[in-house]
């Protein structure tokens, strides 16, 4: 009897063993192939009934990393092109907003270990929905949802025990449509899950805790749907949708306001000559963003407290703080800020596949900061 046992438990050795290689063979990691098989054993549990698109084994031919390698690292005028060329990659259907498009860049291309997590506030018929839309299609792992997409909503369906978005989107990109329109108690799960990554669930169904990190990039709409021009009433307009911890839990925060006529003209001789919402360029962005992630080479940052870089972020980080304390920035902003500036340092040298972050990239993290903080600057 034991004698069966043993040549049953071999022959199913040799049956993992031949799908291993296979899998491997298909450009499987050996990391995601230890998690494949970790879960023959696990137990059901919430983040085991994603419905999300798995992520494809990710494999590139030489001459595609070398292209991609040559990309990252192409300068011009002794400036790097990748922060004026890849936006341009995305959504090429939609007519400028090539700084929200680079800010896209910069919360693609940081871990869920340490997410920069992306918030667009915005009048209706904005752009907001339709790059929420682009990062979907270029990632279809991600999960993209909003009040109306889901029944289990962000957390858990309580009756079926189905799991939400922020559990789905463990490990990956969550994209969360009309924020301002989700119940207040699942907005309180969100700020739960980006302050610590966890979230707790206590239904007759499922009880416990459950990871949740992961890169967050999100829309809503302000409170009466257009923003005033006023200060306060956009503060008033932004935090009674969103309130202020949850907002500091995001490291951008972009308000979208009435556009100029220029622009609205360009976006509208775009539409017209459009054919469809395509983008030719989504396949070569994608084996980008992957080919960072992949890699996952920590990225050196490393500058002394007294350098003058250093004494220059600090107070580039006190000034806004002074301008939010007197509403000359409409959001309310904490020394968050200064976290969400190194972040975005380190996401600016991963854009170009560099293993240490260099004045520059501290210099577009605070050039992309500024931009943000003048989207909410009343005129």
């Amino acid at each position: 009897m034991k004698e069966n046992k043993r040549i049953g438990r071999k022959e199913r050795y040799d049956e993992f063993w031949d799908i291993g290689a296979k899998l491997m063979e298909s450009g499987m990691a050996i990391a995601d192939l230890y998690r494949y098989f970790s879960k023959v054993e696990e137990k059901p549990n919430p983040q085991e009934k994603a419905s999300s698109p798995r992520r494809k084994a990710f494999s590139l031919t030489e001459e595609r990393r070398r292209e991609i390698e040559d990309f990252a690292g192409k300068t011009s005028n002794g400036e790097f092109t990748v922060f004026k060329e890849l936006p341009r990659m995305i959504a090429p259907y939609i007519a400028g907003n090539e700084e929200m498009k680079l800010a896209l860049c910069y919360s693609l291309a940081s871990t869920y270990e340490k997410p920069i997590h992306l918030l667009f506030i915005g009048n209706p018929a904005s752009v907001k929905s339709d790059l929420l839309t682009e990062v979907k299609s270029i990632f279809p792992e991600a999960v993209l949802g909003g009040p109306r997409s889901t029944e289990a909503g962000l957390t858990i369906d309580t009756l079926s025990g189905s799991p939400g978005l922020l559990i789905l989107a463990n490990h990956g990109l969550a994209l969360i449509d009309e924020m301002d329109k989700i119940k207040k108690s699942e907005i309180n799960a969100t700020y739960e899950a980006l302050e610590s990554g966890r979230i707790s669930i206590n239904t007759a169904k499922v009880k416990g805790e459950y990871e949740t990190k992961f890169t967050c990039i999100a829309a809503a709409n302000p409170k009466g749907g257009i923003f005033g021009t006023e200060s306060t009433k956009m503060r008033e307009q932004i935090e009674a949708v969103i309130s202020p911890p949850l907002l500091s839990r995001f490291h951008l925060v972009f308000l979208l306001r009435k556009e100029s006529k220029e622009k609205v003209e360009d976006a509208i001789k775009l539409i017209l000559t459009r054919k469809e919402k395509s983008n030719p360029n989504r396949d070569y962005v994608r084996d980008y963003f992957e080919l960072i992630r992949r890699r996952s080479v920590p990225v050196e940052y490393d500058f002394d407290k007294d350098s003058p870089l250093i004494k220059e972020m600090s107070q580039f980080v006190v000034d806004a703080l002074n301008k939010s304390e007197k509403n000359e920035i409409c959001i309310p902003l904490t020394k968050r800020a200064a976290e969400a500036l190194k972040r975005i340092s380190i996401s600016s040298a991963r854009l170009r596949m560099s293993k240490r972050v260099e004045e520059i990239d501290v210099r577009n993290a605070m050039k992309i900061m500024k931009i943000a903080f003048e989207t909410a600057t009343s005129t």
